[in-house]
């Protein structure tokens, strides 16, 4: 059984049959980079001096998600609708699989899509600006 995905405060799957693969809880899982430290290059000094104070870059997030439905016409509804919300551009992911924690990400693109019958495959590519904000 994988794990129900709330975007924006709607299940993905009931609305828009949106199945997320199963590496969907690593991906959002991945823990973020850290900024670069502060150099300065002083010229009657050896090497450099290093500021390291330690805070989170951005984090990039890609994720593949399928889009499940019984026929074309509720392929197009759910594909239609899906689309319309990555375009709002800002995206709360949240899932059972980790309570209490909402991803607060922006859309940035779907690098692949490939569609079958009554089945297409997505990979999204999403930013987290702020990875120390997750409430």
């Amino acid at each position: 059984m994988s794990a129900s995905m709330i975007i924006n405060g709607t299940d993905a799957g009931t609305a828009w049959g949106v199945v997320p693969a199963p590496g969907f809880i690593a991906a959002l899982l991945a823990p973020a980079p850290l900024k670069t430290p502060v150099q300065t290059e002083i010229r009657f000094e050896h090497g450099t001096r290093t500021r390291v104070i330690p805070k989170l870059a951005k984090r990039d997030i890609t994720m593949e998600l399928s889009i499940l439905a019984n026929n074309p016409q509720q392929f197009l509804t759910r594909y239609n609708g899906f689309i319309s919300e990555l375009h709002k551009g800002n995206l709360d992911i949240e899932t059972d699989a980790i309570p209490d924690t909402v991803f607060h990400c922006r859309f940035v693109s779907a690098t692949q899509f490939s569609h079958y019958s009554g089945l297409a495959k997505i990979i999204l590519k999403l930013e987290e600006p702020n990875p120390a904000n997750r409430t």
